[in-house]
C-alpha cells in the first residue's frame, strides 16, 4: 500500500466515511453500490449503481488527484445524507 493510499484510508476512518463501499480495483465494476478509483489509462473515479452499472465520475492523470477527488466525493455524500436526515426528522 502506498503512502497516498494509507493517508486516504486514515482520513476515511477519522471522518467516518468508511461506511461506504470503497474500492480501488477494476474488479468492482460488477458490484452494486460501490465508489472508488481504478487505473485505466490514467486514474478514474467511478461509482456503480444498484444494478452494478459502471459510471465514470472523473478522470485524472495521477493517483493522488484521483484519491483527492474520491475523498471530496465521499465528503459530499456524507453532507447530503446529513442534510436529508435533518430534514426527515422535522
Amino acid at each position: 500500500m502506498t503512502s497516498i493510499e494509507k493517508d486516504f484510508y486514515r482520513i476515511i476512518k477519522e471522518e467516518g466515511l468508511d461506511k461506504y463501499n470503497i474500492s480501488d480495483s477494476k474488479e468492482s465494476r460488477g458490484v452494486a453500490n460501490v465508489v472508488g478509483i481504478a487505473e485505466d489509462n490514467g486514474w478514474v473515479v467511478f461509482e456503480t449503481d444498484e444494478r452494478a452499472m459502471f459510471h465514470v465520475l472523473s478522470k485524472h492523470k495521477s493517483q493522488e488527484e484521483a484519491y483527492d477527488k474520491l475523498l471530496e466525493e465521499l465528503r459530499n455524500r456524507k453532507k447530503k445524507e446529513n442534510i436529508i436526515n435533518k430534514l426527515s426528522t422535522r
